[in-house]
Protein backbone atom coordinates (compact mmCIF):
# COMPACT_ATOMS: atom_id res chain seq x y z
CA UNK A 1 0.00 0.00 0.00
CA UNK A 2 2.85 2.37 0.75
CA UNK A 3 4.19 2.01 -2.54
CA UNK A 4 1.07 2.45 -4.61
CA UNK A 5 0.75 5.89 -2.57
CA UNK A 6 4.26 6.97 -4.00
CA UNK A 7 3.06 6.25 -7.70
CA UNK A 8 -0.07 8.10 -7.10
CA UNK A 9 0.09 11.84 -7.99
CA UNK A 10 -2.12 14.77 -6.63
CA UNK A 11 -2.40 17.61 -8.54
CA UNK A 12 -2.69 19.47 -5.26
CA UNK A 13 1.32 18.01 -4.99
CA UNK A 14 2.88 19.40 -7.75
CA UNK A 15 2.94 23.09 -7.20
CA UNK A 16 4.59 22.50 -4.05
CA UNK A 17 7.14 20.72 -5.06
CA UNK A 18 8.13 22.75 -7.86
CA UNK A 19 8.19 25.70 -5.19
CA UNK A 20 10.51 24.04 -3.32
CA UNK A 21 12.58 22.86 -6.44
CA UNK A 22 13.10 26.38 -7.79
CA UNK A 23 13.66 27.77 -4.09
CA UNK A 24 16.16 25.48 -3.41
CA UNK A 25 18.13 26.58 -7.07
CA UNK A 26 17.57 30.14 -6.26
CA UNK A 27 19.50 29.70 -3.00
CA UNK A 28 21.94 27.61 -4.69
CA UNK A 29 22.40 29.92 -7.67
CA UNK A 30 23.20 33.23 -5.10
CA UNK A 31 24.96 31.27 -2.72
CA UNK A 32 27.48 29.43 -5.19
CA UNK A 33 28.00 33.06 -6.51
CA UNK A 34 28.07 34.56 -3.31
CA UNK A 35 30.87 32.33 -2.58
CA UNK A 36 32.60 32.69 -5.71
CA UNK A 37 32.48 36.38 -5.38
CA UNK A 38 34.38 36.23 -1.84
CA UNK A 39 36.82 33.72 -3.07
CA UNK A 40 37.56 36.19 -5.92
CA UNK A 41 37.41 39.38 -3.70
CA UNK A 42 40.14 37.25 -1.55
CA UNK A 43 42.06 36.01 -4.44
CA UNK A 44 42.37 39.55 -6.58
CA UNK A 45 40.53 38.10 -9.37
CA UNK A 46 39.32 41.59 -10.19
CA UNK A 47 37.19 41.88 -12.86
CA UNK A 48 37.76 38.33 -14.23
CA UNK A 49 35.40 37.71 -10.71
CA UNK A 50 31.96 38.91 -12.70
CA UNK A 51 32.66 35.87 -15.14
CA UNK A 52 32.95 33.46 -12.11
CA UNK A 53 29.66 34.71 -10.92
CA UNK A 54 27.94 34.18 -14.32
CA UNK A 55 29.29 30.99 -14.58
CA UNK A 56 27.68 30.01 -10.98
CA UNK A 57 24.27 31.62 -12.55
CA UNK A 58 24.76 29.91 -15.79
CA UNK A 59 25.16 26.65 -14.48
CA UNK A 60 22.57 26.70 -11.80
CA UNK A 61 20.30 27.55 -14.46
CA UNK A 62 20.51 24.96 -16.80
CA UNK A 63 20.31 22.68 -14.25
CA UNK A 64 17.05 24.19 -13.43
CA UNK A 65 16.14 23.65 -16.99
CA UNK A 66 17.10 20.04 -17.23
CA UNK A 67 15.27 19.20 -13.63
CA UNK A 68 12.07 19.88 -15.35
CA UNK A 69 12.84 17.66 -18.14
CA UNK A 70 13.43 14.63 -15.53
CA UNK A 71 9.93 13.56 -15.70
CA UNK A 72 9.29 11.84 -12.25
CA UNK A 73 8.15 7.93 -12.83
CA UNK A 74 4.58 8.89 -11.54
CA UNK A 75 4.44 11.72 -14.03
CA UNK A 76 5.42 9.22 -16.88
CA UNK A 77 2.81 6.52 -15.66
CA UNK A 78 0.49 9.51 -15.67
CA UNK A 79 0.74 10.25 -18.91
CA UNK A 80 -0.89 7.41 -20.38
CA UNK A 81 -3.70 7.39 -18.11
CA UNK A 82 -6.58 9.63 -18.71
CA UNK A 83 -9.48 10.62 -16.96
CA UNK A 84 -12.66 11.86 -18.64
CA UNK A 85 -10.21 12.97 -21.59
CA UNK A 86 -8.09 15.29 -19.25
CA UNK A 87 -5.72 14.33 -16.70
CA UNK A 88 -4.98 17.31 -13.85
CA UNK A 89 -1.16 15.65 -12.89
CA UNK A 90 0.15 15.76 -16.16
CA UNK A 91 -1.16 19.36 -16.77
CA UNK A 92 0.19 20.50 -13.12
CA UNK A 93 3.36 18.98 -13.54
CA UNK A 94 4.37 20.96 -17.19
CA UNK A 95 2.89 24.20 -15.43
CA UNK A 96 5.39 23.77 -12.80
CA UNK A 97 7.61 23.25 -15.29
CA UNK A 98 6.97 26.06 -17.43
CA UNK A 99 7.81 28.01 -14.19
CA UNK A 100 10.77 26.51 -13.29
CA UNK A 101 12.01 27.20 -17.00
CA UNK A 102 11.37 31.11 -16.70
CA UNK A 103 13.37 30.81 -13.51
CA UNK A 104 15.73 28.76 -15.43
CA UNK A 105 16.09 31.57 -17.98
CA UNK A 106 17.03 34.89 -15.76
CA UNK A 107 19.76 32.35 -13.99
CA UNK A 108 20.99 32.11 -17.82
CA UNK A 109 20.28 35.45 -18.61
CA UNK A 110 21.87 37.04 -15.43
CA UNK A 111 24.43 34.63 -15.71
CA UNK A 112 25.32 35.43 -19.62
CA UNK A 113 25.21 39.15 -18.56
CA UNK A 114 27.48 38.76 -15.74
CA UNK A 115 29.86 37.01 -18.31
CA UNK A 116 29.79 39.93 -20.78
CA UNK A 117 30.68 42.16 -18.50
CA UNK A 118 33.70 40.55 -17.07
CA UNK A 119 35.02 40.25 -21.06
CA UNK A 120 34.08 43.69 -21.49
CA UNK A 121 35.85 45.28 -18.72
CA UNK A 122 38.40 42.53 -18.68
Amino acid sequence: MGRFKLLVARPEDIPVEGRLRRKHFSYLAMGGAVCVALVGIVGGLGVHLLSAVGLVLDISGALLLVSGLMVPEWAAEEMGTTRGETNSSVRAYWRETRRDARLAGTLLAAGFLFQALGAVFG
